[in-house]
């Protein structure tokens, strides 16, 4: 069966390299426990279908990262090789991919691909398991209010600038999401309500404004997904509506929320042109990464030209926001480099906390001390709380279950504040 065949390739690796571990007893439980979970939420057949992908692109010389987002804090994922990071090593956790719990909510797992291969695998992924039962993912642009204002005042002939005018009397306000904060329009009936103006607009321009509110939240335009692409065992046509882009290839006519709700499953492609770059860099140089034999990541020469302004073109940190705080932050291992990129971001730059870390770095500030159960969390971060994983830690050493803590983590990165506040109640007494 998929549990078993994915639990004999995890316990043959772990014999593989077990000689080579520091303590291989919690190596094995470690995968014992994921492998239990995974068996019960279904999602070993995710895993094989994407250490297949893994498998022929390796074979076939496409260059994929190393793995990036949830999928790091898993051993199985680590042993199948569908990433590079070790988990145990770098104190991950795996309820951070997926738990019992969460059986309706499917993880990503992104697959970085370079560019001039993306369409290679693309096309396996075609040959392997049927046009009929792979396609794109359509997006849809929604027309938003101001929108909605302009491309109805062309219908009844209303000059463009008195439109462009009339759509600015409709507010934009912000809302949060996991990337921070976006604004959008207010819609028009609200603006309405708010604005004068904007009512006088429409007591002369019944027809047209009327117009606008009957075509506001529709979708405007459609496009394909940057990486998403479903995979399905049965003919996708049978549940899911589809449709052929420009380049005859199929798409789904809903979009990713829409179809996944119909049963489909996405895995992302995504195109990066670096892959492509270090691809050449290491054809033409003749040196490949081993990533089993860390020892070449202690050549104080890679510290030094990433402690320094000269990062033009490294993945990551190549930007002038990074160029500028780099040759202070100065990193000299791993952890410190995720630091260091975690720290250059908008949410830690606007609460200064960037500058708070190089102070603490260049010892014009101490390491300030909470609590015994925050302070061993965030030691490796300067007492600086970086990750979502180390809120889950320092939640669970207070008393929460590793569910909750997963759930109040996702509110603080949504910026739920209201629903905080209720969790901050329920948990006084931590």
């Amino acid at each position: 069966s998929e549990d078993e065949y994915l639990a004999k390739i995890v316990n043959d690796k772990l014999n593989e390299i077990s000689y080579r571990l520091h303590d291989p007893s919690t190596y094995y439980d470690r995968a014992e426990e994921e492998l239990h979970v995974l068996r019960e939420v279904g999602f070993s057949g995710y895993l094989l279908i994407i250490k297949d992908l893994y498998d022929y692109a390796n074979k076939n010389n496409i260059p994929l990262g190393p793995g990036r987002g949830s999928i790091g804090g898993s051993l199985v994922g680590y042993l199948i090789g569908i990433h590079k990071c070790d988990p145990i090593k770098y104190g991950l956790l795996f309820s951070r991919f997926i738990s019992v719990h969460r059986k309706g909510s499917i993880p990503d797992i992104d697959i970085d691909v370079s560019s001039d291969k993306r369409q290679e695998l693309f096309d396996y992924v075609i040959n392997k398991y049927g046009e009929e039962c792979c396609a794109l993912v359509s997006t849809f642009t929604i027309r938003k209010a101001r929108s909605a204002i302009k491309d109805t005042a062309r219908i009844y002939n209303i000059d463009s600038d008195y439109a462009d005018y009339v759509a600015k009397l409709i507010p934009q306000v912000y809302y949060n999401d996991e990337d921070g904060e976006k604004q959008t329009d207010l819609s028009i009936e609200e603006a309405l309500n708010i604005s004068k103006e904007f009512r006088d607009v429409k007591s002369k321009y019944s027809d047209w404004i009327e117009s606008a509110i009957k075509l506001e939240n529709i979708a405007k335009t459609t496009s394909i997904h940057a990486a998403g692409t479903l995979i399905s065992s049965i003919p996708l046509q049978k549940y899911v509506p589809l449709v052929r882009n420009k380049d005859g290839m199929m798409a789904t006519a809903l979009s990713l929320g829409d179809a996944e709700y119909c049963g489909s499953i996405k895995y992302d492609f995504l195109s990066l042109s670096t892959l492509s770059l270090i691809a050449a860099t290491e054809k033409d140089t003749g040196f490949i990464p081993n990533f089993d034999n860390e020892t070449w990541l202690s050549n104080p020469y890679v510290w030094d030209n990433i402690g320094s302004k000269n990062t033009t073109t490294l993945f990551q940190i190549s930007s002038n926001t990074y160029k500028k705080r780099m040759e202070r932050l100065k990193p000299k291992n791993i952890e410190q480099l995720a630091a260091c990129l975690a720290l250059v971001r908008g949410p830690c730059i606007s609460a200064k906390l960037d500058e708070v870390y190089m102070d603490i770095v260049e010892g014009k500030k101490d390491i300030e001390l909470i609590h015994p159960f925050y302070d061993s969390v965030t030691a490796s971060t300067n007492g600086i709380l970086l990750y979502q994983e180390q809120l889950m830690e320092v939640l669970i050493n207070f008393g929460m279950t590793v569910e909750r803590s997963f759930q109040v983590m996702k509110l603080v990165a949504k910026k739920k504040e209201e629903e905080l506040k209720a969790v901050e109640n329920e948990y006084k007494e931590l």
